[in-house]
């Protein structure tokens, strides 16, 4: 009869059950709330880290600006070389000018080429003085712009591809690189052509190395134009590739915020989008940076957290199942006696009533006389 009892259920595992299985989902809901909290707190945290990671390029690209307008007024009135502005110099007084503008080149390492236009004619500078007639510049993207050059492009950067000035000399290298050109001019003329200009032409290195070293631990940084086309090779991407397709793209181009974020998906992975505005008009550098980065270890850790309540609610109710068993042994024994004692108790109360009554008509005249005879008996 007590093998029957021992695997029965009893009140202190129906007490501590309940028990441990509030402290399972109280632990739940914790580590839910934790989540939340933190998830909040690494998205903040990773926000201001990249935005910080943004401000180093965007402050590359100003620097850059300014830098392409100090050259342009130096050289503007640079008494060495401010008769390429003015006058038709011949060939044969190049010389005098190669060495001070070469001096430019020199100073500015990314500075790969860059022309003087005096309304008239051209003057370029890779290693070595050309002139060129107005109409007939190797550069022919130039003459399109100058001297009816709109305001947009002047005093400004605008991304391109550039004729390398040294494939005439080395033909075996590219006869166009990447990189950025710079438009100065203060004046123009009664018809709004602009007279003298300064033309200066950096390599796309000057940003590409910026990009390349921020580029690191899972953040994609890249930079667009006005148009939205790359400006420096990006992996499969390359230099002025069309990036409008991308609806993030159009997001970051269409905000009025110098600075902002924001939450999207691209290729059904979510991302954190950062961008920033520079000096130059229209350029945009955004940073992109995978969710799996930010909130990946808060997953892991929640992940635990559920998987140790379930734990803790599975080994808890064995644990009280043993020991309850362990407590109810005894206690059905006990139960087991207190039910024989009774059992016992009545039937002796049975067999004196019996008894009694058989001794009432066999004679007996009281109770003491059947008690007395029981003890003899």
């Amino acid at each position: 009869m007590s093998k029957r009892f021992i695997y029965k259920p009893v009140g202190i595992a129906r007490i501590y059950l309940p028990f441990l299985a509030c402290i399972a989902v109280v632990i739940i809901i914790q580590a839910a709330i934790f989540y939340q909290v933190q998830k909040e707190s690494s998205l903040d945290k990773e926000v201001k880290e990249t935005e910080k990671k943004v401000q180093i390029i965007v402050s590359n690209a100003d620097f850059m600006q300014k830098t392409a307008r100090t050259i342009s007024v130096q050289i503007f009135f640079d008494e060495d070389v401010k008769d390429l502005l003015y006058y038709d110099v011949q060939p044969s007084d190049f010389g005098k000018y190669m060495h001070r503008l070469n001096t430019y080149k020199a100073i500015y390492p990314y500075l790969t080429s860059l022309y003087i236009y005096n309304g008239k004619n051209y003057f370029a500078m890779p290693n070595y003085v050309s002139k060129y007639d107005k109409d007939n510049f190797i550069d022919e993207r130039i003459m399109e712009l100058l001297p009816k050059t709109p305001d947009t492009y002047l005093n400004t950067f605008f991304a391109r591809k550039i004729i390398n000035p040294l494939f005439r000399n080395f033909p075996q290298t590219s006869d166009y690189v990447n990189g950025y050109t710079y438009i100065f001019s203060d004046s123009r003329n009664s018809n709004g052509d602009v007279t003298e200009s300064i033309v200066l032409n950096f390599s796309d290195e000057w940003l590409s190395d910026s990009l390349e070293a921020l580029t690191s631990g899972g953040d994609h940084v890249f930079g667009i134009d006005q148009d939205g086309r790359l400006l420096c090779n990006d992996g499969e991407k390359k230099f002025g590739d069309d990036l409008t397709s991308e609806e993030y793209i159009r997001q970051v181009m269409a905000a009025t915020d110098e600075t902002g974020n924001f939450k999207t998906k691209i290729d059904g992975e979510d991302f954190l989008v950062c961008y920033s505005s520079c000096s130059i008009e229209g350029w945009k550098f955004v940073v992109l940076t995978p969710y799996s980065k930010i909130i990946g270890n808060l997953q892991s850790v929640y992940r635990v957290t559920v998987f140790t309540a379930i734990l803790i609610l599975l080994f808890g109710g064995l644990a009280v199942f043993f020991f309850s068993r362990q407590l109810y042994i005894p206690w059905q024994y006990m139960h087991l006696e207190k039910n024989r004692l009774e059992a016992e108790t009545r039937e002796n109360y049975l067999d004196l009533r019996n008894e009694f009554i058989k001794s009432f008509v066999s004679g007996y005249t009281s109770c003491e006389q059947l008690l007395q005879q029981k003890k003899y008996d």
